[in-house]
């Protein structure tokens, strides 16, 4: 921790309150008339947690290697050739994309679309799990969801996960057309169709968050008052 990624924001408040963000910024609420010596104690005492939670989140963005000219795909970055085309070519192999960069998340989403409509057949066929209709969605919360009508709806962004992960979210789904709940009965099941679920749910759970691309994604942070 430095003073450098350190906010302090005096208000009219009666408890201390510090915030530390997916950025690394650490902002901490004060009252108006909280002394320097006092404010510099507190910061002292709380050093340890505000460098936890400052290492949590370098850790959760460091599996994601992603620079301007390259985006994440089945958990890899791809580099991005930008040519002036109306071509759309990913070569798997060498984790190349060449398209017009302009038209880069329209292709994305196209890819992702057509992947993920192909993908969920195979496994329902593989399973013998029927759903009705596939929607394909631009969400920030949900990975997957399945209706009573046994309509499926997956985020396009998965594209972006690893395809063990993308297994997981489609058979996840499928398996609400049976079981329409969380019950122990239903993770049961999941764990005989697809033994890796646990192993998705805990990439989801430590790095999901940042597989959505930071423009478009809800800054996360965590806090504690005192």
């Amino acid at each position: 921790m430095t003073s450098s990624n350190i906010n302090i924001i005096r208000k009219p408040v009666k408890h201390i309150r510090i915030k530390v963000s997916e950025d690394l910024q650490v902002k901490v609420i004060v009252p108006q008339n909280i002394s320097k010596s006092r404010l510099d104690k507190i910061l002292i005492q709380k050093g340890d947690w505000i460098n936890n939670k400052l290492d949590f989140f370098k850790a959760r963005t460091s599996i994601l290697p992603v620079k301007k000219n390259s985006v994440l795909l089945f958990g890899s970055p791809f580099r991005v050739i930008d040519e002036d085309t109306k071509k759309f070519e990913i070569e798997l192999k060498d984790k190349i994309i060449i398209t017009n960069a302009d038209k880069l998340e329209y292709h994305i989403k196209k890819f992702a679309k057509n992947y993920l409509k192909d993908r969920l057949q195979e496994l329902s066929q593989k399973s013998k799990m029927k759903y009705n209709r596939v929607f394909i969605r631009s969400s920030y919360t949900k990975w997957g969801n399945c209706s009573k009508k046994k309509n499926i709806s997956l985020n396009w962004r998965l594209i972006h996960t690893p395809k063990y992960v993308i297994d997981y979210i489609i058979y996840h789904e499928l398996l609400h057309t049976k079981i329409p709940n969380h019950s122990t009965k239903f993770w049961l099941k999941l764990g005989v169709i697809y033994p890796e679920y646990k192993k998705a749910i805990n990439l989801l759970s430590q790095f999901g968050h940042s597989m959505i691309p930071k423009k478009e994604a809800k800054r996360m942070s965590m806090s504690e008052q005192y």
